[in-house]
């Protein structure tokens, strides 16, 4: 079973990673391995999910062989595309070496990670074999939609007009889908499956942060950001609950990711923008959260651009960004216009009660303390917002972060600045949408709190491990391989001292 379900993902993985190599081509953007397998996973699994749904009309008994068929073809022939332009030359070129007297301290740093990543595994495997179909939500939501879809054939639109609201038919299907193709090459509804992708995005969160951490700011900090994440007990509860919200993060953590590489290149083009924007496109395609950061993306990003570079170079990210998003964007219009039914916090509310809400005072200072409660130990467990504030005897990771950027120090270069404000503009910008989402619901107000804040904060505990350690100093210097100090040939000491003079100004 287990041997099927890795076939499954074979495919995926060939796809995402190729579409990598086309866009970022090892000999203009060269990144490590490791870095490559980590976007491109989640990249194939986005790209097969659209493929899944597109091709719906055909369920039944043609479904599957048609829709692998496709999906061999699109393989094969981005493989062929990225042969064609060279894109697989120096793909496994060994990466520069860290020197410096810190080089015994970060292979410390990543001998404890290990120990930690190997603790949090062994704690992911306790909670899915204790809870094999995974927490409520994944039962009765995820791993349901996907049972529909999996069984329905041909009438596979019957459960989005069945009436079933309390199981939120108009959730994206990016995750279902993706269950529903693992089960498709098992052929049964094995629990392994959605356990299986549980555990793949799990692990390709944690293995993105650290490889775009090694590769832009140096080994040491990307141990330190997987030890910290990995640490957060709530990271692997939810994980391995089979919640679409890890997977979430994954895609809002690239999304952002990819602008630093986009910046740190001495020559950037469109390629990485639109793999960010297909990140930014897929966010939305898994959790209706996403649609929210993926408008903020590609309207924040843009903006500081303009303010930093110009309107034309502005105008020209957010094309290209667009055009990365537009896939899934696409997709889900259609599913939300003609399969898809109302959502369940618009439903029965009228205009005069959603403006009553909004002037409740009440409700705001309920939600803002509940912020405040849950954010500062909601990386520990489910904190109680209905009970009085007590302290978890846990250092939770908001505090460990805090103390991290106090003792270490501020540390910028220079060609991260745009990114860095970017990510936190995103982070405040998101967590206000869930701020004004929570006083217009039409749930009781605590109970919506409780069920949900916890996990909100956590789709973008990842991306906020990621900012602070790519503004806060490390152990160890950056790497002398990464997009942000190669040039092009020929350029000599002079330019590169000049840069420094002038403080290293932003690629554009």
């Amino acid at each position: 079973m287990i041997a099927l379900l890795i076939l499954s993902f074979l495919l995926p993985v060939a796809i995402g990673v190729s579409i990598g190599l086309i866009l970022l081509p090892p000999e203009k953007c060269p990144l490590p391995p490791l870095l490559r397998l980590a976007l491109g996973g989640g990249t194939g699994l986005g790209i097969t999910s659209l493929a899944g749904f597109v091709l719906l009309p055909l369920a039944g008994s043609a479904y599957f062989p048609v829709r692998e068929a496709l999906l061999i073809a699109l393989a094969l022939a981005l493989g062929f595309l990225a042969c064609r332009k060279g894109a697989f030359r120096g793909i496994f070129a060994p990466p520069e070496k860290e020197g410096g007297k810190y080089g015994g301290l970060s292979l410390s740093l990543c001998t404890v990670t290990g120990v930690i990543a190997v603790a949090a595994a062994a704690s992911f495997a306790l909670t899915t074999f204790a809870e094999p179909h995974g927490k409520w939500d994944a039962f009765l939501i995820w791993n349901l939609h996907a049972r529909f879809l999996f069984r329905s054939g041909a009438d596979w639109t019957a459960y989005f007009g069945s009436g079933l609201d309390w199981t939120h038919p108009d959730y994206p299907l990016l995750l279902p889908l993706t269950v529903e193709r693992a089960w498709g090459y098992c052929g049964v509804e094995t629990p392994a499956a959605p356990a299986f992708v549980a555990a793949f995005f799990a692990l390709s969160v944690a293995g993105l942060l650290a490889a775009v951490l090694w590769t832009l700011r140096g080994r040491g900090r990307g141990c330190l950001a997987a030890a910290v994440l990995l640490a957060s007990p709530l990271f692997i509860l939810i994980g391995a609950s089979q919640l679409a919200d890890v997977p979430l993060s994954y895609f809002i953590l690239g999304a952002v990711a990819l602008l630093f590489i986009h910046d740190r290149r001495p020559e950037p083009d469109g390629g990485t923008l639109v793999l960010a924007g297909l990140f930014a496109g897929f966010a939305a395609w898994t959790k209706n959260e996403g649609v929210l950061f993926c408008a903020l993306f590609l309207s924040v990003r843009p903006v500081a651009t303009l303010l930093s570079a110009g309107p034309k170079r502005g105008v020209k990210e957010f094309l290209e960004l667009a055009a990365g998003a537009s896939p899934a964007l696409i997709v889900l219009l259609i599913f939300k216009a003609a399969v898809a039914p109302g959502s369940d916090l618009l439903a029965g509310q009228s205009p005069g009660g959603i403006m009553e809400k909004l002037g409740d005072m009440g409700r705001y200072g309920t939600i803002l303390i509940s912020y405040l409660k849950t954010g500062l130990t909601f990386t520990q467990g489910i904190p109680d917002v209905r009970a009085p504030f007590q302290p978890n005897p846990a250092i939770p990771g908001i505090a460990l972060l805090l103390v991290y950027h106090g003792l270490a120090g501020r540390e910028v270069n220079p060609q991260d600045l745009r990114g860095i404000v970017t990510g936190w503009v995103l982070v405040f910008l998101v967590l206000a949408g869930y701020f004004f989402v929570l006083v217009v619901t039409p749930h009781d107000l605590k109970w919506h709190l409780l069920t949900s804040l916890n996990r909100l904060l956590l789709q973008l505990w990842p991306l906020a491990i990621f900012l602070v350690f790519m503004s806060a100093r490390g152990p160890g210097p950056a790497p002398a391989g990464t997009p942000a100090v190669k040039q092009k040939k020929g350029a000599g000491r002079k330019r590169t001292g000049r840069k420094q003079k002038n403080g290293g100004r932003m690629a554009h």
